[in-house]
């Protein structure tokens, strides 16, 4: 009684006060991680302008470039939607998550469509394996849109503030679909790739396609950039699919988990986007000798080969002739 009277509580219908002490903290927690997730997200956007105007400076304004800025837009978008439906006082929780999982869903096929892009690339007139890698990514989408319909949701107590209540087996599918897509187009990269070493032998063709040694620097620039991006995301793909399936942990954690994975996701695939397109991850030798652009992202060849770079003997010899005219212009 006298703990009543030294702290007596003026506000009863705050969300905390209908929530055990343990769930409390753990509701708590997420709404921090997630409004922190979000500001990372913002910061890394903000951070990259200059890079983003640099890119649609120098590039033309097809399909790569609207994908990579679709997919920036619509992650941005599902992870102020989850910030929102975690914080926020909603009133009709229902239909805030299945905007968030929609939104969930169209950010991952997204983010994977930059890589989709890649093997259209590399593969450029293998109808089969770009149509298989299609339908991966058509089966990414499917099982990710679905995801919201296997999550409860309700009101805590009387107040406006929404917080899970369940989340189905089937939910983790989305995340299962997406590891394993990303896991083929890793190992068809890297094989196709690996092709253009110039190491004979088996133990010349395992270098080529854990180190890259042997090969050219476009393709190397291709393998060790896929590398970067699956062996940094897998480990969060597996923590999300743990924290969104495992019975022993809280609902409350088990939508929250998604945010930093697609948040992570998105940034380290459209670093490499941006690497490969500015040229940032090759070297001097990378740079079309005439022109000066960078040739690092230019699609390789029906047989995995690279393109032939232009001759600059005309260049060289318009040099020369400038060079002996200058001296004998001095004599």
């Amino acid at each position: 009684m006298a703990a009543n009277s030294t702290f007596p509580i003026l506000t009863p219908d705050t969300p905390l006060a209908f929530l055990p002490r343990d769930v409390g903290l753990q509701y708590e927690g997420a709404g921090y991680l997630s409004l922190a997730v979000l500001s990372a997200f913002i910061w890394d956007i903000l951070s990259t302008i200059p890079d983003d105007v640099k890119m649609l400076r120098i590039s033309k304004f097809g399909l790569p470039i609207i994908t990579y800025v679709f997919s920036r837009v619509i992650t941005l978008a599902y992870l102020a939607m989850s910030t929102i439906y975690q914080v926020a006082p909603l009133g009709n929780c229902r239909h805030v998550q299945i905007a968030s999982g929609t939104l969930y869903g169209v950010s991952v096929t997204a983010t994977a469509a930059l890589f989709i892009l890649r093997i259209v690339a590399v593969f450029h007139g293998n109808r089969v394996v770009i149509n298989f890698f299609l339908f991966t990514w058509f089966l990414t989408l499917g099982s990710s849109i679905i995801v919201p319909f296997y999550i409860g949701t309700k009101n805590i107590g009387p107040t406006l503030r929404c917080i899970n209540t369940d989340v189905g087996p089937v939910a983790g599918v989305g995340t299962i679909v997406n590891t394993l897509a990303n896991l083929l187009v890793f190992i068809a990269l890297s094989w196709r790739l690996a092709l253009n070493g110039t190491t004979p032998g088996l133990t010349g063709r395992s270098q080529s396609l854990i180190h890259g040694t042997g090969l050219p620097i476009m393709s190397k620039v291709l393998l060790q950039s896929g590398q970067l991006f699956y062996l940094t995301t897998v480990s969060f793909n597996i923590l999300t699919l743990v924290m969104g399936i495992a019975p022993s942990i809280s609902p409350t954690f088990h939508g929250i988990f998604p945010m930093p994975n697609i948040a992570l996701e998105n940034v380290m695939a459209c670093r490499v986007f941006r690497a490969l397109r500015l040229g940032l991850l090759g070297s001097d030798s990378d740079s079309d000798p005439i022109t000066g652009r960078s040739l690092v992202g230019t699609a390789l060849q029906p047989n995995g080969r690279e393109p032939a770079r232009p001759s600059n003997i005309t260049s060289r010899r318009r040099l020369i002739r400038m060079r002996a005219d200058h001296r004998r212009t001095r004599s």
